[in-house]
C-alpha cells in the first residue's frame, strides 16, 4: 500500500523514527519520493506502528497518545524529531 508523504522536505527529520519502528523491509520511500510503500494496510498495523507511520507521512497529524507505550529509543528519536520539527529554531518553528 502506498501513502503520500506530506511535507516531504521535512520526511528526512522524521525518517529515522520509521526506521526505529519498523524494519527496513517492511517499507519503502516510491523512487519518486513522494510516497511510501507499506507491506501491509495502515489497519493491519499495529497502533503504535500506525502512529509513527502517520506521524512519518504527516508530523500534523499526530496521534494524542503517540509516545504511550514506546521503546524508549522509539521515544527518544520521536522526542528529537519533534524538537526538530516544532521546537525553539525547528524547521516549522515561526
Amino acid at each position: 500500500m502506498e501513502h503520500e508523504i506530506e511535507w516531504k522536505d521535512s520526511f528526512y527529520l522524521r525518517k529515522p523514527v520509521l526506521e526505529l519502528m519498523l524494519p527496513a523491509r517492511r517499507w519503502q520511500v516510491t523512487p519518486d519520493g513522494k510516497r511510501i510503500s507499506i507491506d501491509t494496510p495502515l489497519n493491519g498495523l499495529s497502533t503504535h506502528e500506525r502512529h509513527i507511520v502517520e506521524f512519518a507521512l504527516n508530523p500534523y497529524m499526530t496521534a494524542e497518545n503517540i509516545f504511550s507505550g514506546l521503546s524508549q529509543p522509539i521515544a527518544q528519536a520521536l522526542a528529537k524529531a519533534f524538537n526538530q520539527l516544532f521546537g525553539p529554531g525547528g524547521f516549522y518553528a515561526k
